[in-house]
């Protein structure tokens, strides 16, 4: 949970400190380019994570390295984290920094549970749906959750829209337990 809760501040203050110089969407793509660097590398970020390396030595590796495709404020960060012992959680950082950014331009992220992959007509359907509902722009994530037996099951930050076979098989129960006989 700690380690959330770091990695959100973390995303939100580069996301802060490059408003000014490249902007939030250039500081989220050169985050989500980071990400995947580093996530195909696990030998890069063994070398990052080693304690044995010095710093100047990893600083001067990446501005050989990554210098012409990322901004100082990118590259910046990208220190900051090794320093701070946190280059295992670039991943995290990025994917907080997506959701951040795609806030502050009226995207939200909207987790769709189905029995079944609906084919992309209905995920559209179900996104227009939810859209006019919420009066918000939309970018599904479908998941197959065969628990739920039929329907959706849709989470749009911390809001539930069920509407699912089991949810209404457990409303029937609930209600049926309320009825009195005799």
């Amino acid at each position: 949970m700690k380690d959330k809760a770091a990695s959100r501040r973390y995303a939100q203050g580069f996301l802060d400190s490059c408003r000014a110089n490249i902007g939030a969407k250039e500081a989220f793509e050169e985050l989500e380019r980071l990400k995947l660097i580093i996530g195909e590398s696990p030998e890069l970020e063994e070398f990052f994570k080693n304690p044995e390396i010095e710093f100047s030595d990893k600083e001067a590796f990446i501005e050989r390295v990554f210098k012409k495709g990322f901004s100082s404020n990118s590259l910046n960060f990208l220190e900051f984290i090794i320093k701070k012992g946190r280059i295992n959680q670039i991943a995290q950082i990025a994917d907080y920094a997506k959701v951040i950014y795609q806030r502050e331009i009226g995207i939200e992220k909207v987790l769709l549970k189905t029995a079944f992959l609906p084919d992309e007509k209905k995920l559209d359907q179900v996104k227009e749906k939810l859209e006019q509902r919420l009066q918000k722009k939309m970018e599904l994530e479908a998941s197959i959750a065969p628990d739920l037996i039929g329907g959706i099951q849709a989470i749009v930050g911390n809001v539930v829209i069920d509407a699912s076979v089991k949810k209404k098989i457990l409303d029937l129960k609930e209600n049926l337990l309320k009825i009195k006989v005799g």
